[in-house]
């Protein structure tokens, strides 16, 4: 039986269950390539592509941090490092999978939050835990530009168009701090912008898609530059061919010196 089955027979989680149930239309248990074997979505570990969704829920993340054996000092230097909580959430996460290996579960992190009485994010965790995770695309294919993560070399591109850097980077999850952080290290107007980008990039992984920064443009009436976006993303940066050095010019061979006439 899967965990929201157990859920389905504890009166105290009975409402959370059927909650989660709902909102997956009563999808089956998700089967492992083994031919006729069930395996319970919730008790394997945690997907990469689901820290980020699983983190806008860890508001108690420090607490949920020390119920899972992660000690003082890791979540003090967590903290240390990362300004934004989005990132101190993800940070955590990732440092007790890397801790746990495969017992860091959906099923666990569920338990944690369920004894704090945090109930919607163990509901809303439940639900991610039921999804099948993400596939990557199969050779031959093809993939909508819009939707892959913004590529490096383009960076600089996207850059020039985000006059109003901040109020993007704001809506795009950037907390105040990190921004202010950015303006202070960064004094050129153009380094900011990149500097954010950047940021936003190794924040949000594969969900940093030009698709949504477009999109983020359009709501701040910036058409022009949620244009410019598309296009960057249909047409890739090549690099350029460097132009090869001319050849010099021969030295002109010194004319001779005529003889004098002979008086």
């Amino acid at each position: 039986s899967t965990f929201l089955d157990i859920l389905d027979k504890t009166p105290k989680y009975e409402l959370i269950a059927s909650q989660a149930r709902a909102k997956l239309g009563q999808q089956p248990p998700m089967q492992q390539p083994s031919v006729g074997v069930s395996v319970d979505p919730l008790k394997v570990k945690i997907r990469e592509a689901d820290i980020a969704r699983i983190a806008g829920d860890l508001s108690q993340w420090q607490i949920v941090a020390s119920k899972l054996g992660i000690g003082y000092q890791d979540i003090e230097g967590i903290e240390t490092i990362h300004r934004a909580p989005v990132d101190q959430r993800m940070a955590f996460l990732r440092k007790w999978i890397f801790k746990d290996g495969a017992a860091a579960t959906y099923e666990k992190l569920i338990e944690v939050l369920m004894s704090l009485g945090e109930q919607g994010a163990a509901e809303h965790l439940a639900t991610l835990g039921q999804q099948p995770p993400m596939q990557q695309p199969s050779v031959g294919v093809s993939v909508d530009p819009l939707k892959v993560k913004i590529r490096e070399a383009d960076i600089a591109r996207i850059a020039g168009d985000l006059s109003q850097w901040q109020i993007v980077a704001s809506k795009l999850g950037i907390g105040y701090q990190d921004i202010e952080g950015i303006e202070t290290i960064h004094r050129a107007p153009v380094d900011q912008r990149m500097a954010f980008l950047r940021k936003w990039i190794f924040k949000d992984g594969a969900a940093a898609t030009y698709e949504k920064l477009s999109e983020v443009l359009e709501t701040l009436g910036e058409r022009g530059a949620a244009e410019k976006i598309r296009d960057i993303a249909t047409t890739p940066t090549t690099a350029t061919t460097p132009t090869t050095a001319t050849t010099p010019t021969t030295a002109t061979t010194p004319t001779t010196a005529t003889t004098p006439t002979t008086a």
